[in-house]
C-alpha cells in the first residue's frame, strides 16, 4: 500500500518537533494511538523505513542523557525503534545496526528506576526475535543479560513479564549451537529455586513458563537441561510442611510439567503419567492443601489437552481427563444419605463415574473429598471447584463435560430435597448461584441435546420443584427462570408433544408459576419470565401445539399484553413486545386473545411516546410480524405507515430506524407479490383478481404492474423513506437502505422501468429533506398550517460555536433539548411525499455502492485513520493555551 508523501511529512515534523528542547507531551495516550497505527502492516513498510525514525530513538537517547527530553518521549522512542528494528530488512542495513548496538550498551537500562523506559527497552528487543538476523545478534550480545538483571530486579510485575516472556522466547528461538546460553539462563534460575531463602517466585515463573513452551513446542531438548536437577528440588521444596501456598504451587506445577514433558505415545507411558500425577495429588492432599489441589488439577486438563494429540493413537481403558475430572468434582458430591435417598439420577450418575475411572484414581478422590468436607468452607471450596471447571470448558472433550454438567445437575437434585433453612444456608455460601450460572454456562457452550443424558429430559422437572421454594432470593428466580427457557427450548422430546394434545406432570403447572413470576416486584424476574414465555410460545407454534391452549388458559397473553403497555421498566416492556412478536404468528393466540387487546393502538402510542429506543426498536418489529401476518385492518395499516415513515426518517435511534426499514421491505414485497411475483420474479401467466381472468405477463403488463407497485409505495411514502434513509448520517441506516434499494432497482432495471442517468441534481431534488417538516395530528381532519424557519448563515454558525465557551455551549444544547421535550407531538411526524417519476430519476441517476463506500471512508477517516491523528497532535501544541480540562481527544 503507497503511503501518502503528506503522511510522511507530516510524521517527519512530528518527530522533529518532539526533539525541540521545552517539547511537553499533553496526553500519552495520543503516542499509545500513534505506535498503534504505524504497526499496522499498510504502514509500517514505508513510513517507518524514513530516516527521521531510524535517527530518532538514538537522539533522543542522547537528549534524555542531556535532560532535554522527558520519560515519556524516551520511552516512545524506544518503543519506535523497535517497530523499526523489528523488520529484518532494515535491521540489516549497517546505520540501523550501529544505532541499535549503541541504544542496547547503554547502562541506563539497569540503573534507570523508570518502569515505563525498562518495560520500552525490553519490548524494543524483543522485536529482534521475530527475525533469524535479530536472534543471533541477540547470542552474540549480551542484552539478553540486560534483560535478566531487569528480571531478578523484578520492579514491576509488567516490566517481569515482559522480561520472563522475552527470555523464554530467547531460550526456544537460540540456535543448537548457543545451549550454553541458556542453560546458563536455566541453572541462575535453578540456584535460586534451590536455596529457597530468597523470593522463589520469579525463579519458579520463569521455568514454568519455559517448560510450559516446551510442552507447547514438543522440545524435549531444553526440558533435558534441567530435568534431573529440578526433579529433585521440586521433591526436596514439597517436603517443606510449612512452604508457601504460592510457592507450593508453582512446584507442584514443575513437577507436573516434567512429568508431561517426558510423555511418549505408549501405553506404558501414559500409565506412568496418570500414577504420577495422582501420587503427586495424593501427596498435596497429605499436606492439606486444598485450593493448590484444585489448581493443579485444572492444569492437568489443559497440559493433556496440549499432548493429547500427540498420544491419541494409543487406546487405554481409563481416559486420563476423566480421571482428574473424578477428583476435581469431588468437593461437590457431597453424601446425604442419611438425610434423604439418593435420587435415580444421583445414583445413575456416581455408577456411571465410577465405571469410567480407575481404582486408584476413586482412593485418591475420596481421601480428597474426605479432607474438604472437614473443611467448615466446605461450600466456599465446592464453589471453586464449579469455577475451575467451567474455565476449562474450552480444554475439555464433550463427554468429559457432560459428566461436569450431570454433577451440577446432582447439586440441583439435592437443593430440590432440601428444606427451607438448607437452602438459605446454601444460598448465603454462594453455592446455589455458582450451580445455576455454570449449569446456564454449560449448555450455552455445549449445546447439550435431550437425547444424551437422563438429567436433561428431567432438568426443567427439577427447576419447577426449585421454584416453588419459598426461601429463593430474585436473583436465584431469575437464575432458575434462564435454565427453563432453555430446558423448555432444547430438552423438551418432540416425539412425544406428537402424542398427545395435552400437558401432564410438571408441565401443567408452568402456566401459574410463569404468571406469578410475571407478577414478582423485581424486574429482573419479570423480564425473565418473558423470555421463557417466549420460548413457549416460539415452540407452540409447530413443535408442540399443546402450548396454545395452555397459555390462553392461564391468562399469558392479556398479561404479556399489559406489560407491554404499562411496565414501570424500559427492559420488561421490551421483552413483553418481543414475545408478542412470536404471538402474533399464531393464529391460536390472535384469535383467542390479541385480536381483542388492540395491538395496533399499542404500536403507534410506543412508537410515538416511548421515550426509549430499547422499546421502540421491539415495537417496530411487532409491526413487521403483524404486518406479515396480516393482523391489520386497512385503516390500522394506513395510521401505522404514517407512524413507520416517521420512525424511518425521524427516530433518534438507529436501531429503530433499521427496524423501521425492514417494516417497509415486508411492505416492498407484498405489494410486489400482489403483482403477482413470486421468488423474486414474474411466472409467464398469472390470475388476475380483478379480471378473474388468466392474465399472460409480457414486458408492457409487467412494467404495469410495477409502475403500480411504485405508485403504491409512493403513496404510502415508502419511496420518501428509502431515499430519506440513504441520506442518513448513522451507517447501518444507510448500509441497510442501500441493501433493499439496490434489489429493488435490479428488478425494476431487469424489466425496463429504470433509466440510467448522469444528472446528480435529479438525485438531490428527489430525496425529502428533514427540514421544513409539516407536523400533523394522525386523527386531526383541520387544514395543513406551513412551518417556515429561518436557517442561519453557515460561517455563522461555525463562528459561534468556536467562539462560545464549553458551559456556554452545554448550556445551549440543554436548552434546546428541553424545548424538544416539551414540544414533543402525540402523532408522528408527516414525510414529505416523492412520487414514482421522481424516485426513478432520482434512482437512474445514482450509485447506491459509491453513496455507501463514501460513508464508510468518512468514517474510517474520522475514527481510527493515521493522518487525522498526525494532525491533531500537531495542532495540540498550537491549541494548548486555548482548551481546558473539560476537553476531550
Amino acid at each position: 500500500m503507497a503511503v501518502d508523501v503528506k503522511l510522511q511529512l507530516k510524521l517527519k515534523t512530528l518527530l522533529t518537533k518532539f526533539m525541540v528542547h521545552d517539547h511537553e507531551v499533553i496526553d500519552d495516550t495520543c503516542l499509545e494511538k500513534l505506535l498503534t497505527q504505524l504497526s499496522k502492516d499498510e504502514y509500517s513498510a514505508e513510513l517507518l523505513d524514513i530516516q527521521e525514525c531510524r535517527a530518532f530513538c538514538e537522539c533522543a537517547l542522547q537528549s534524555f542523557e542531556k535532560g532535554a527530553i522527558g520519560d515519556t518521549l524516551l520511552s516512545f522512542s524506544l518503543r519506535l525503534h523497535g517497530l523499526v528494528i523489528k523488520n529484518e530488512q532494515t535491521f540489516s542495513l549497517v546505520e540501523v545496526r550501529e544505532s541499535t548496538e549503541r541504544i542496547t550498551s547503554s547502562p541506563r537500562w539497569i540503573v534507570t528506576n523508570n518502569v515505563s523506559i525498562q518495560f520500552s527497552f525490553v519490548q524494543m528487543v524483543s522485536f529482534l526475535l521475530g527475525h533469524n538476523a535479530g536472534v543471533t545478534f541477540l547470542e552474540n550480545s549480551d542484552i539478553w543479560r540486560t534483560v535478566k538483571k531487569l528480571y531478578e530486579k523484578n520492579s514491576s510485575i509488567y516490566v517481569s513479564r515482559e522480561c520472563q516472556t522475552f527470555l523464554k522466547n530467547f531460550i526456544m528461538k537460540a540456535s543448537p549451537s548457543k545451549r550454553d546460553l541458556c542453560s546458563e539462563i536455566l541453572q541462575g534460575a535453578l540456584d535460586t529455586l534451590e536455596s529457597n531463602k530468597t523470593d522463589l517466585n520469579a525463579a519458579a515463573d520463569l521455568l514454568i513458563s519455559v517448560l510450559e513452551e516446551t510442552l507447547r513446542e514438543n522440545k524435549p531438548g531444553v526440558c533435558a537441561l534441567v530435568r534431573q536437577r529440578l526433579k529433585q528440588i521440586c521433591s526436596d521444596l514439597l517436603s517443606i510442611a510449612n512452604l508457601d501456598k504460592v510457592v507450593l504451587l508453582k512446584v507442584a506445577k514443575l513437577e507436573l510439567l516434567l512429568l508431561f514433558c517426558a510423555v511418549q505415545p505408549t501405553d506404558e507411558a501414559l500409565q506412568a503419567l496418570e500414577h504420577d500425577s495422582l501420587e503427586l495429588i495424593r501427596r498435596l492432599v497429605v499436606l492439606k492443601a486444598v485450593a493448590t489441589v484444585q489448581a493443579l488439577t485444572a492444569h492437568c486438563q489443559i497440559y493433556w489437552k496440549i499432548v493429547q494429540p500427540r498420544v491419541q493413537c494409543v487406546h487405554r481403558k481409563y481416559s486420563y481427563d476423566v480421571q482428574i475430572v473424578y477428583v476435581q468434582l469431588m468437593p461437590v458430591m457431597k453424601n446425604k444419605n442419611d438425610d434423604i435417598d439418593i435420587k435415580d439420577a444421583i445414583k445413575n450418575f456416581l455408577e456411571n463415574l465410577c465405571c469410567c475411572t480407575s481404582s486408584e484414581t476413586q482412593v485418591v478422590g475420596c481421601y480428597f473429598r474426605k479432607l474438604c468436607f472437614s473443611q467448615s468452607d466446605h461450600q466456599k471450596i465446592a464453589c471453586r471447584s464449579i469455577h475451575s471447571l467451567l474455565q476449562l470448558k474450552d480444554v475439555l472433550e464433550r463427554t468429559t463435560s457432560l459428566k461436569v454438567f450431570r454433577a451440577l445437575m446432582c447439586i440441583v437434585v439435592q437443593l430440590v430435597s432440601s428444606n427451607n433453612n438448607e437452602i438459605i444456608e446454601i444460598q448465603e455460601s454462594g453455592l446455589m448461584k455458582t450451580a445455576l450460572e455454570a449449569l446456564i454456562k454449560m449448555m450455552d457452550h455445549f449445546h447439550f441435546t435431550w437425547t444424551e443424558s437422563f438429567e436433561t429430559v428431567e432438568i426443567l422437572h427439577y427447576m419447577q420443584d426449585l421454584l416453588c421454594e419459598t426461601a429463593l432470593e430474585d436473583q436465584q428466580i431469575c437464575l432458575i427462570l434462564q435454565i427453563m427457557r432453555r430446558a423448555v427450548e432444547d430438552f423438551l422430546p418432540p416425539n412425544l408433544a406428537l402424542l398427545t394434545n395435552t400437558l401432564e406432570g410438571n408441565l401443567q403447572n408452568l402456566g401459574p408459576q410463569l404468571y406469578k413470576c410475571l407478577q414478582s416486584s423485581s424486574w429482573e424476574v419479570r423480564d425473565s419470565a418473558l423470555e421463557v414465555v417466549a420460548v413457549v410460545a416460539k415452540i407452540s407454534i409447530d413443535k408442540f401445539p399443546a402450548f396454545q391452549d395452555h397459555l390462553i388458559q392461564h391468562s399469558l397473553c392479556g398479561q404479556v399484553v399489559s406489560m407491554a403497555q404499562g411496565d414501570s421498566d424500559g427492559y420488561v416492556r421490551s421483552s413483553a413486545l418481543k414475545c408478542l412478536s412470536t404471538m402474533v404468528a399464531v393464529p391460536h393466540y390472535w384469535d383467542r386473545c390479541l385480536k381483542e387487546q388492540n395491538v395496533p393502538h399499542l404500536l403507534t402510542t410506543i412508537l410515538c411516546q416511548d421515550s426509549e429506543g430499547l422499546v421502540r426498536h421491539p415495537a417496530a418489529a411487532l409491526a413487521t410480524a403483524m404486518l406479515q401476518y396480516d393482523r391489520l385492518k386497512s385503516d390500522e395499516k394506513e395510521n401505522l405507515y404514517l407512524v413507520m415513515a416517521s420512525a424511518a426518517a425521524t427516530d433518534l435511534h438507529w436501531e429503530v430506524k433499521v427496524g423501521a426499514l425492514l417494516f417497509w421491505e415486508t411492505v416492498m414485497k407484498q405489494q410486489l407479490t400482489a403483482q403477482g411475483m413470486i421468488d423474486g420474479k414474474f411466472p409467464d401467466v398469472t390470475f388476475s383478481s380483478t379480471t378473474r381472468r388468466i392474465v399472460t405477463l409480457d414486458k408492457r403488463e409487467v412494467q404495469s404492474r410495477l409502475q403500480q407497485v411504485l405508485n403504491e409505495l409512493s403513496r404510502v411514502r415508502c419511496l420518501s423513506v428509502l431515499l430519506s434513509a440513504l441520506d442518513d448520517p448513522d451507517l447501518h441506516v444507510v448500509r441497510k437502505a442501500a441493501e433493499i434499494v439496490k434489489h429493488f432497482l435490479l428488478q425494476l432495471d431487469e424489466h425496463g422501468l429504470l433509466v440510467k442517468g448522469t444528472n446528480s441534481e435529479q438525485q438531490n431534488d428527489a430525496i425529502p429533506q428533514e427540514k421544513p417538516v409539516t407536523k400533523e395530528m394522525a386523527s386531526s381532519r383541520a387544514s395543513d398550517s406551513d412551518v417556515t424557519m429561518e436557517s442561519a448563515n453557515s460561517n455563522s454558525v461555525i463562528d459561534g460555536i468556536v467562539g462560545a465557551s464549553d458551559l456556554s455551549l452545554l448550556a445551549a444544547v440543554c436548552r434546546t433539548q428541553l424545548q424538544v421535550s416539551e414540544m414533543q407531538p402525540a402523532a408522528p411526524q408527516q414525510v414529505l411525499l416523492v412520487s414514482a417519476d421522481d424516485f426513478l430519476k432520482a434512482a437512474g441517476a445514482m450509485d447506491v455502492d459509491q453513496i455507501v463506500s463514501c460513508k464508510e471512508d468518512w468514517l474510517f477517516r474520522t475514527h481510527d485513520h493515521l493522518e487525522s491523528l498526525l494532525t491533531d497532535m500537531l495542532e495540540a501544541r498550537e491549541f494548548q493555551h486555548n482548551t481546558n480540562d473539560m476537553d476531550c481527544y
